[in-house]
Order: structure tokens, then C-alpha cells, then sequence
């Protein structure tokens, strides 16, 4: 993967180097689909699209983490931490953005954001829980099943109760 990181790490540098674009971002999809290309077919297959896009985000955050440090200070540190750069929406489009050049109106859709990422992904630990608690039982007794057979037995044994 170190080619993979290397090609992303130093398109998404050469992003920020251009003009105005921290100030104004620049488009993940754009660069991805810019990376996308460079990949070899066994690089395109290993990483694919999606987190290509993930990692896109990830280099731009560590990349630009430096940019807050100048706001630590022996005698004061911040009360948080905070990603140098933030995914936030910009109308059809996803756009990278440097953190400190948010205004706030970019700042609130950065958080609504997050917020629902969260609320997403806490429905979906619950529902993962919910079946885990249902397909335990099934793998206590048969450890060697996989989830396809556990659910086939839950609606089998649901079934029967009818």
C-alpha cells in the first residue's frame, strides 16, 4: 500500500498548493478520479473507489493537522482537537476544506454533518447488536456457522413458532 499512500499523499499536496485552495477546497471526487487513474489494475482492484475516497480525506487531515498547531502554545492549549482539513458539502458536490477557513455557516453543515454520521452509524451498532444477540444462541451451539446460516435458522426457527 506504500505506493497507494505515496500517490495519494502527494496529489492531495500538490491540492493545497495550488491557489486559493485553502481557502476554498477542492473537489474529492476531481482528485479521485485524478488518483484513480494513476493506480495500476491490481492497485484499483485492492483499494477501490470508495475508499479511495476515505484515504483522499485521511491525507488531507493529516496534512494539514500542522495548520492548528500555531494555536498551541506553552502557556495555552485548545480544550478540543480538531482535523486540519474537513469533508463538507458543497451543494451537489463534496469539497475538502482547511479547518481554520470555515466560516461559520461552512463550520455548522461541517458538524451537522459528523452529527449525522454519528446518529448512522449508532443505528447501525444497534441493529448489529440486535443480531448478534439473536445469532449467539445458533453459534454457541454450532460455532462453525457463518451469519448466512444463523439467519437462515432464525427465520426457520420463527417459522415454527407460527
Amino acid at each position: 500500500m506504500t505506493r497507494v499512500t505515496d500517490l495519494i499523499d502527494k496529489a492531495v499536496a500538490a491540492e493545497f498548493e495550488k491557489p486559493n485552495v485553502r481557502k476554498n477546497g477542492f473537489e474529492q471526487s476531481v482528485l479521485a478520479k485524478q488518483i484513480w487513474r494513476e493506480f495500476d489494475e491490481d492497485e484499483q482492484f485492492s483499494v477501490g473507489y470508495p475508499h479511495l475516497i476515505r484515504m483522499i480525506n485521511k491525507s488531507a487531515k493529516k496534512l494539514m493537522k500542522s495548520a492548528l498547531e500555531k494555536y498551541r502554545t506553552a502557556e495555552f492549549q485548545l480544550p478540543f482537537d480538531l482535523d486540519g482539513a474537513m469533508s463538507i458539502p458543497d451543494g451537489e458536490v463534496w469539497k475538502i476544506r482547511v479547518t481554520e477557513s470555515l466560516s461559520m455557516e461552512e463550520w455548522d453543515k461541517a458538524l451537522a454533518d459528523r452529527l449525522s454520521q454519528y446518529e448512522a452509524d449508532g443505528r447501525v451498532l444497534k441493529e448489529r447488536q440486535t443480531a448478534d444477540r439473536l445469532m449467539k444462541p445458533y453459534w454457541r451451539q454450532h460455532p462453525g456457522w457463518n451469519v448466512g446460516k444463523c439467519l437462515r435458522q432464525i427465520v426457520n426457527d420463527a417459522s415454527k413458532k407460527r
